[in-house]
């Protein structure tokens, strides 16, 4: 399990917990976390889990997939 701590340009920051499977974050309503950050692509990057451990995959999004 994993724990994402969301700290968007606009509002509140969030927790999230991810226990598995996947998880893609984007614009789009349809994304399983949605931001509103004109930045990001509707679907900019997976979380997933593989062989125990988790990695994040950039969706071919315009501006890179950059992680903290």
């Amino acid at each position: 399990m994993i724990r994402l701590h969301v700290t968007p340009a606009q509002g509140d920051p969030s927790e999230r917990e991810l226990a598995s499977g996947d998880l893609v974050i984007g614009r789009s309503a349809s994304a399983g976390l949605t931001l509103t950050d004109p930045f990001l692509s509707r679907q900019q990057a997976r979380l997933f889990q593989q062989g125990g451990r988790w990695w994040i995959e950039d969706l071919g999004s315009r501006n890179g997939t950059w992680v903290d």
